[in-house]
């Protein structure tokens, strides 16, 4: 078992409610849209077939396909190339320990979404679960499918897997699943508790574009949007180490921005370190060749409470102020917009910290002030949210 750690923003002062925005945060990419959603339920002749076997866009088709063997997922696929810049898991004892470890064997008929399956190291061990009702795994890359729809164990239920072969990175894939009514079983629940049938399991890729999936998951969670519709649902991630480092940075290190800021605002992480420990690397990952591997599993619980009134605010003055980050804050609230330099004494007033603090030592409780008395200013620019961010995210 791994170690983990919870980071928790202590807002025990806060008791603002976080009022719902009716707009998605969620401008997706500028790669082009499968045009139709395929799906494969995998029971064969007593179920239907939507997909035309072809690949998604950006997705090389391979000919020679291995079968399975028998001998476990790592030793089928040695031949075949990763899919470049993806690390996924394949040994199923870590893929075990993983699920367990996010708290999915703990759920009631659980319905996994599950982006960037890959073969299915980790729908493997989900379907193993039998408190786990559907994975819906989702993986656009022609070489894996043969692996992912051998993921459910022969004379299981074949409801149980659905394999969507569209691009994980588009937001269309995600509607069209609910259209398709594959998350019908989910019910709607209040958002003081946390969801107990409804889980996300994401292996993210090496890539920018992983990188705006989840910072668009993330952010969705603020509005109570996407499948936040349905309450207060947890994810579990297992990504670059590099990544989580960046966004558990403390303020005042070279690696805190605003990403740093939004993560605990936003939700309790637990971090689980050592996948990068496994040797040798072949047996536990299926990755291209030369690529290290330093992994960590994060696990994701919206929090009830966001202390900011209006976080379309707190992400103006974030994006405005990191841009000078090494400078003092009041000199950053200043440049937010003409005249802002008259709300300094007020959040002095407030609370915030004394001194010359430089924007990348500022707190979470002094970024509550600055974007709460930035939101009740009558003068502050009537657009305050960036629809083109998500194009070139930079956390």
């Amino acid at each position: 078992m791994m170690k983990a750690t919870t980071l928790v923003f202590n807002r025990a002062q806060s008791t603002l409610l976080f009022a719902p925005i009716t707009r998605s945060f969620c401008s997706c990419s500028t790669r082009q849209a499968p045009k139709a959603l395929k799906v494969n339920n995998v029971s064969g002749s007593t179920g239907h077939k939507l997909d035309n076997n072809t690949d998604g866009p950006r997705t090389k088709r391979f000919k020679k396909v291995i079968k399975n063997t028998g001998k476990g997922l790592a030793h089928d696929m040695a031949e075949l190339p990763a899919v470049s810049r993806r690390v996924t898991l394949t040994d199923p004892d870590a893929a075990r320990d993983l699920v367990r470890e996010w708290g999915i064997d703990k759920m009631h008929d659980a319905i996994v979404v599950e982006p960037y399956a890959g073969p299915g190291g980790l729908t493997r061990a989900l379907l193993e679960l039998k408190n786990v009702k559907r994975v819906i795994a989702i993986e656009e890359a022609y070489r894996y499918r043969t692996y992912l729809e051998a993921a459910l164990p022969p004379g299981d239920d074949p409801s149980r897997l659905a394999v969507i072969t569209s691009d994980p990175f588009q937001w269309e894939t995600y509607t069209e699943i609910e259209e398709r009514g594959l998350l019908k079983d989910v019910e709607k629940v209040s958002w003081d508790q946390v969801h107990p049938n409804l889980f996300l399991a994401c292996q993210l890729p090496h890539t920018r574009h992983g990188e705006q999936l989840f910072v668009q998951f993330l952010l969705t969670s603020a509005g109570k949007m996407w499948y936040y519709q349905y309450g207060r649902f947890q994810m579990g991630y297992l990504g670059p180490d590099e990544y989580w480092s960046k966004l558990t940075a403390p303020p005042g290190s070279t690696k805190h921005a605003k990403l740093a800021v939004f993560l605990p605002m936003l939700m309790q992480a637990e971090r689980y370190d050592g996948y990068h420990d496994f040797e040798p690397l072949d047996e536990y990952f299926h990755r291209p060749k030369g690529k290290s591997v330093k992994l960590s599993a994060i696990k994701l619980t919206p929090n009830v409470r966001v202390p900011v009134k209006n976080f379309e605010s707190l992400e103006y003055c974030t994006r405005n102020m990191f841009i000078s980050k090494a400078q003092p804050w009041r000199k950053a609230v200043a440049a937010l917009s003409p005249g802002a330099e008259n709300l300094i004494p007020a959040m002095e007033k407030a609370g915030i910290t004394k001194g010359d603090v430089k924007v990348r030592d500022l707190t979470l409780e002094d970024w509550t002030i600055i974007a709460n008395i930035f939101d009740d200013w009558p003068f502050r620019p009537a657009t305050l949210f960036d629809e083109g961010l998500f194009s070139s995210w930079d956390p």
